[in-house]
């Protein structure tokens, strides 16, 4: 049976750990051209970002989206002869492909629009192929270690804090070199406060790939590895301190500020932010929220203002009717202005002069 696989080797051959073809620049643009339909466009943003984050996380590669004239790496998606005098042939032979960095269609890389792309185990994963044809775009070519993401065969791993193998991490470094890192300020060492503390508070929290982020003033941990930074180091185009925050979907969460909101995905904003509250219908008149939290198994997302709350409908994109209530009517013996609201494990914890916890059905 014919396995789906790359078509790169169709191209040109590149060594794995020979610098042959390379970008003489560490500043790399790419431009979406166009975007499957099997997706919704912003998880194919966030997953392009991710899987070139692979390769900007170990070399001093740095990646930044932009218009198509100026764009070093065009990604598009195709299908059989579309140009470049490599079709492709149809559902599950040739996945995608990519050309090494030159001028012209270097860099540029395709994927079969005959294939089903998806964010999971289902089909195709696109953040798995998009990473595998980066490593193309940026001068690598297959390895035979079947554990390597420039194995030429696809096969679907898990993608959930998915890092580079270590023969890839050789091959681009071999190029690139290892990265380098800018000195960023260090934060005081800020103890760990023992769980319950009555007197903590905190501005927002949410999760993140599995991590718990709590913000409080300019500063935000994560609880996973219990450390604690500045904001701005983490994201410099955010404001220093956050009004509340939520994970949107998996993989990337909002951080909301005045009338403005950011998306961001690991240690990145995506591109488009920040952007007005008004887009989830809040009122104008509401200039900044005090909390806000995604119910996902309803699909609704609760906003916090003062002593009231809306709820938003993700599926009609419409606040629900009804719509400001009391916060005190619906959530019984709630005293004070909500700081900071989150959802786990179907339980709505609330952060404010006292702390709540209220059950919820999803």
């Amino acid at each position: 049976m014919k396995k789906p696989r790359c078509g790169v080797s169709d191209i040109g051959e590149y060594s794995v750990f020979r610098g042959r073809p390379k970008w003489n620049k560490n500043d790399i643009k790419y431009s979406i051209e166009n975007y499957t339909p099997d997706m919704k466009r912003s998880d194919v943003d966030i997953i392009l970002q991710r899987a070139l984050k692979l390769w900007s996380d170990v070399t001093p590669l740095r990646f930044t989206r932009s218009s198509s004239s100026q764009a070093d790496i065009k990604i598009s998606f195709s299908s059989r002869d579309h140009g470049d005098g490599h079709p492709f042939d149809g559902p599950t032979g040739i996945l995608a492909h990519a050309f090494s960095p030159s001028s012209g269609l270097g860099g540029d890389t395709h994927f079969d629009l005959d294939e089903r792309w998806t964010k999971d185990s289902r089909d195709f994963n696109l953040f798995l192929v998009a990473g595998h044809e980066f490593g193309h775009a940026l001068g690598l070519d297959h390895s035979n270690d079947r554990k390597a993401l420039m194995f030429p065969t696809y096969l679907y791993v898990n993608t959930n804090g998915y890092k580079l193998p270590a023969d890839d991490v050789r091959g681009i470094q071999s190029i690139y070199g290892p990265p380098t890192s800018a000195p960023v300020p260090k934060p005081p060492i800020t103890p760990r406060p023992p769980k319950c503390n009555p007197k903590l508070s905190i501005d927002a929290a949410t999760k993140l790939k599995g991590d718990t982020l709590f913000f409080k003033d300019m500063k935000n941990s994560r609880t996973s590895k219990v450390v604690t930074g500045f904001i701005k180091s983490t994201w410099p185009t955010v404001p220093s301190s956050i009004d509340a925050a939520f994970e949107f979907s998996q993989g990337y969460a909002l951080l909301f500020k005045g009338s403005k909101y950011w998306a961001i995905s690991g240690n990145s904003v995506l591109r488009g932010f920040p952007r007005s509250i008004s887009d989830f219908n809040i009122p104008q008149n509401v200039r900044k929220i005090d909390a806000a939290v995604r119910i996902s198994a309803k699909r609704k997302i609760l906003f916090f203002v003062g002593n009231r709350y809306w709820s938003y409908d993700e599926c009609r994109r419409q606040m629900d009717p009804g719509y400001p209530r009391l916060i005190a009517g619906d959530f019984k013996g709630f005293r004070s202005k909500v700081d900071a609201v989150f959802h786990n494990d179907g339980e709505c914890q609330f952060d404010s002069k006292y702390n709540y916890i209220f059950k919820t059905t999803g």
